[in-house]
């Protein structure tokens, strides 16, 4: 009887933190009044058939409407994009971190896009600048400070793929780069990670419905779902993540191409970065539920591919994910630890993580933290608090 009490408070405690931690980009924007400011919701609402769609109109809210000031950034941050605009170029922060401040969340990472080329922000920054190219061939700067890095990016083309797509204008697909703001937006992977800070002029702008999407809580891309995930398989990772973490819905386009497609576009997945963010405590049951639903569990779990869809598994994997949902924090490879302990039973470890690294790379330390998880709970005399607990609750 102690146990099913206990198993229950453990399953409510874990339900709650999934609740808040889904509703807070949501919750969080009322404190900041971005969303509850009429004035704004009037622009959104009467822009938004302009913006969704159609790849030419932008929606601008201004600083004096969003009240989100320049002096939050940090000082390295500022420092960098002041650089830029001293020598020409216009700069803006974009991406999840503009998204996190229309909800009113805390902007701690700062990537900017602007049309100056890698070899100009070599003229500007020096040294300073360091650069990654990327398989496909598209070069990223970043300026390493003593307490923070700043990533740069120069304006990326509309990938070749969206040629000829609804609501694509027309350009050039022979280069990575290009000079146009609109342009660059498409490089991102959903409407609400498609939002820009104007550094110039404090504006938040908008191409494609994204504040829209985000304070309706839907996800959505900015043209054909099935074209973009294709495109870049990280994308459909992404979206599944954060339908997992926000709790927000697909649009039609999006759900219609998951159901069909789901499981050919994991499959093309390089790397399953995303999946250290989508498992920590408070999204950790949901992930599991969005990941079997849409049938691509098994391809990113492949040690457990063969039994994953058995009930068995599946009762057994809620009950853990329950259990980590319940933690504070989440020791490292504490998540895939679980997920996979089902596997032992006719795998030894070795195969169990190298089955894992196919699809997953390793953060440092990760896979030996998770090997030692996996012994622990192989030792009938462990201890450990958490393997216990764990024990009791599955």
């Amino acid at each position: 009887m102690l146990k099913k009490i206990k198993f229950k408070f453990i399953l409510a405690l874990s339900c709650l933190l999934l609740v808040v931690t889904a509703a807070n980009i949501c919750a969080a924007a009322d404190t900041r009044g971005f969303f509850a400011n009429p004035e704004i919701n009037k622009l959104i609402d009467e822009n938004y058939k302009l913006v969704v769609r159609n790849g030419y109109s932008e929606l601008r809210i201004p600083e004096s409407l969003h009240g989100i000031k320049r002096d939050i950034f940090s000082k390295n941050a500022l420092d960098a994009a002041a650089r830029l605009i001293a020598n020409g170029f216009p700069v803006y922060l974009v991406g999840e971190t503009v998204r996190d401040l229309a909800a009113g969340l805390k902007a701690d990472d700062f990537d900017f896009s602007t049309p100056a080329s890698i070899e100009e922000q070599r003229q500007i920054f020096g040294d300073k600048l360091k650069t990654v190219t990327i398989p496909s061939g598209f070069t990223f700067g970043h300026i390493n400070y003593p307490d923070e890095r700043v990533d740069l990016a120069a304006f990326s083309n509309i990938p070749a793929a969206y040629l000829g797509l609804e609501g694509v204008p027309e350009f050039e697909p022979d280069s990575l780069y290009s000079t146009s703001l609109l342009y660059d937006s498409f490089q991102r992977d959903l409407t609400f990670n498609a939002l820009y800070y104007d550094l110039q002029t404090g504006d938040i702008i908008d191409w494609h419905g994204g504040l829209h999407d985000l304070r309706e809580g839907i996800i959505e891309t900015m043209t054909d779902a099935d074209v973009v995930f294709t495109n870049d398989a990280r994308f459909a990772l992404r979206a599944l993540r954060f339908k997992a973490q926000f709790n927000f819905e697909f649009s039609e386009n999006i759900e219609l191409a998951m159901r069909a497609n789901a499981e050919r576009y994991i499959s093309a997945l390089k790397h399953g970065g995303t999946l250290s963010k989508m498992f920590r405590p408070g999204t950790a049951r949901r992930s599991f539920e969005v990941l079997t639903d849409y049938g691509v569990f098994g391809i990113l779990f492949p040690a457990v591919k063969d039994i994953c869809d058995n009930k068995e598994y599946k009762d057994y994997a809620i009950k853990a994910m329950d259990f980590l949902d319940s933690q504070h924090e989440a020791p490292k490879g504490m998540f895939i630890a679980l997920l996979l302990r089902p596997a032992m039973k006719d795998k030894s470890i070795k195969e169990i993580l190298d089955a894992q690294g196919t699809i997953y790379n390793w953060h440092e330390g990760e896979r030996e933290a998770a090997e030692k998880i996996l012994r622990g709970y192989a030792e009938p005399d462990n201890k450990d608090k958490n393997n216990k607990e764990l024990d009791e609750a599955a």
